[in-house]
């Protein structure tokens, strides 16, 4: 349901005037669920997922990553920083050559999304959108065809 439905329907409940349990309860979910996110809690949400990013790339690549360590080749970048979300070096940049975008929200602006990931972009990469929200149960990543083509099957078949 989109939050313009959700508005009016809190109205529409709010303009019965029931005292009803489980109406009240309805009415109390759609107030906290129209309430905005604290900047705080944005962020936070945003870092949660750049984190299991960099786990999903660890696992996948073999290359360790811990959280927090200067050390690891895979590093989720801190919160306000500018530049890429996902900082890979030496061995996992190798493997990986992509400039990461992490975008975790309820609705995702995918134009803004891309030329922020565009504008980070390193020298010889190609830039990814991972996309996330409480509803997927798995991140989602938007890159244009022709990356998708060269790097699953190699550079000759991308040139086709």
């Amino acid at each position: 349901m989109s939050k313009d439905k959700e508005k009016q329907l809190l109205a529409f409940l709010k303009g019965m005037g029931t005292k009803d349990k489980e109406c009240q309860a309805l009415i109390a979910y759609l107030e906290k669920d129209l309430k905005p996110i604290k900047v705080r809690s944005a962020k936070n949400k945003g870092l949660r997922l750049q984190h299991r990013v960099c786990e999903l790339l660890s696992q996948a690549s073999g290359i360790p990553y811990v959280q927090g360590s200067d050390d690891s080749l895979i590093q989720s970048r801190p919160g306000g920083q500018h530049g890429v979300d996902i900082m890979l070096m030496g061995e996992a940049h190798a493997v990986f050559p992509l400039s990461i975008e992490c975008k975790n929200a309820e609705t995702l602006s995918l134009l803004p999304a891309i030329e922020q990931a565009k504008a980070n972009v390193k020298d010889n990469d190609d830039w990814l959108v991972v996309y996330c929200n409480s509803k997927l149960k798995e991140p989602l990543v938007f890159l244009e065809f022709a990356t998708f083509l060269k790097h699953y099957f190699g550079r000759k078949h991308a040139d086709k």
